[in-house]
């Protein structure tokens, strides 16, 4: 009996070792719910940076209401997340990358060009399919404001340069046409890769589609002539 309770003294914790536990354990508990309540808060300030970045897309511009009524007509939600590209789809959600400044004038255009991949992509993969990419991610961020005499600077506000997007838009602003930029980008016209009659079904939607678009787009040059080269 005595050497029970000499053993049971002798493993029991000491009262300072269980005060410093408790500690460290509330100390954790504490720091646990620090992280949880910043979590909390990006994702608050991120839903309100992507909002108001499609709320200036859509404010009065035609481009930029164009991609956000194509996004809320297939219930896709915008989003921040961590991602090496630009802007991405999967499924019912398209991601913008939190590495890209939150600016309207960045990611208006990230979203333009993710969208409009994703509303092309039935389509064959055509020079004039990448023409229309990059015709709406320019004119989405000519809408926002931007100036084409200053690229490859995106956001003059920060001096954020992206050659990316300038990459993307420069050949459209400088009036490039859809043979240019197939040469550029090794893509094949409508009419050369349309001669199989296998595939003449998704040609002719696409014709029809890019036939629609040119119309629209000459209409937008000349109501925003302001915004582009003469």
């Amino acid at each position: 009996m005595v050497l029970s309770i000499v053993l049971s003294a002798a493993f029991a914790s000491p009262p300072a070792a269980r005060t410093l536990g408790a500690a460290e354990e509330a100390a954790k508990a504490g720091v646990a719910r620090t992280q949880e309540a910043q979590a909390r808060n990006r994702r608050t300030d991120d839903e309100a940076v992507v909002r108001s970045a499609l709320t200036a897309m859509g404010d009065g511009n035609t481009m930029g209401e164009h991609v956000t009524s194509f996004l809320a007509a297939r219930g896709i939600q915008v989003a921040i997340a961590k991602q090496p590209e630009g802007a991405k789809v999967a499924g019912a959600r398209l991601t913008v990358s939190d590495r890209l400044p939150r600016y309207p004038r960045v990611l208006g255009p990230y979203i333009a060009e993710a969208a409009t991949r994703l509303r092309l992509a039935a389509q064959p993969d055509t020079a004039e399919r990448e023409y229309m990419v990059r015709s709406t991610v320019a004119r989405v961020w000519l809408e926002l404001g931007g100036d084409h005499a200053g690229l490859p600077e995106i956001e003059p506000l920060i001096g954020y340069r992206d050659s990316t997007l300038s990459g993307l838009m420069t050949p459209w602003i400088d009036r490039a046409q859809p043979r240019d930029i197939g040469r550029a980008t090794g893509k094949k016209s409508l009419q050369e890769l349309c001669s199989s009659p296998a595939q003449n079904a998704a040609c002719e939607a696409a014709e029809k589609d890019y036939v629609a678009f040119m119309l629209a787009e000459r209409e937008w040059r000349q109501v925003n002539a302001h915004l582009v080269h003469p």
